[in-house]
């Protein structure tokens, strides 16, 4: 399963959420257009899919909208679960030769990691 949805949709999505960002911001297409360059008709544009922003294009739009450009991209993080085997923690760290301090530091580590 691809992280990024095929590239028509995904520039629709980004347009869709450039013109809610816009909207919510009360900034016009006029307004917008003028603050990057633009004509009314280029943010018509990026706001229905049907022009491809470049990088500098996104990131102009994020500063101007004062939010981070990344939320404007369609893009969702699918972290890959991995099977973790069941350790006994005191055990593994009771086997070894450490002082307390390391340890508790070795043990807390590892509490941690396990969370997530």
């Amino acid at each position: 399963m691809s992280i990024l949805p095929e590239i028509d949709r995904f520039y629709k999505e980004l347009g869709e959420r450039v013109k809610i960002e816009r909207i919510k911001k009360k900034v016009s297409q006029e307004k917008l257009a003028e603050l990057m360059g633009l004509t009314r008709t280029s943010i018509v544009n990026f706001e229905r899919g049907r022009h491809r922003p470049s990088v500098y294009q996104i990131i102009q739009l994020g500063n101007f909208l004062t939010i981070d450009f990344a939320q404007l991209i369609p893009f969702v993080y699918q972290k890959d679960s991995v099977a973790v085997p069941q350790i006994d923690i005191e055990k593994a760290v009771s086997d070894q030769t450490l002082d307390i301090a390391t340890k508790n530091s070795v043990l807390e580590f590892i509490s941690t990691i396990s969370k997530e």
